[in-house]
């Protein structure tokens, strides 16, 4: 009889099949954290545009664009760093290429988000 014996069957299936779903979900999560930063900073520069007295109008369009390039480049994320966990789970490095990805993605969401807050006390002092 040739084969593997069933214990060995189904702790391989489990070996092989925990790593993908670990990056499956890493991924997706990865993907959506992407989108909240570039929604994040689609903020930030409309309110750049608003504190530069831009003409609204010029300011819609402006959003308008930025909107339309961040999600394309938020498409080629979401394509890029799946075939970057797909690699790392070859080389057995999923978690350690994983977190660098995410490490990278909460320091730009901390600076957008400081943006955020600062441009808000600003105003909130202005207006005092």
């Amino acid at each position: 009889m040739q084969g593997y014996p069933p214990d060995e069957q189904s702790s391989d299936f489990v070996a092989t099949a925990l790593p993908y779903l670990a990056y499956l979900i890493l991924w997706l999560f990865l993907s959506a954290l992407a989108g909240l930063l570039l929604w994040s900073l689609r903020t930030n520069i409309f309110n750049l545009g608003i504190w530069l007295r831009w003409n609204p109008w010029l300011v819609r369009g402006v959003d308008l664009w930025v909107m339309f390039g961040f999600g394309i480049l938020w498409i080629i994320y979401i394509f890029g760093v799946e075939g970057y966990l797909r690699a790392a789970i070859a080389q057995k490095r999923l978690w350690t290429k994983a977190s660098r990805a995410l490490i990278s993605l909460l320091i730009l969401l901390v600076i957008s988000y400081g943006l955020q807050f600062s441009a808000t006390a600003l105003q909130f002092l202005r207006n005092r």
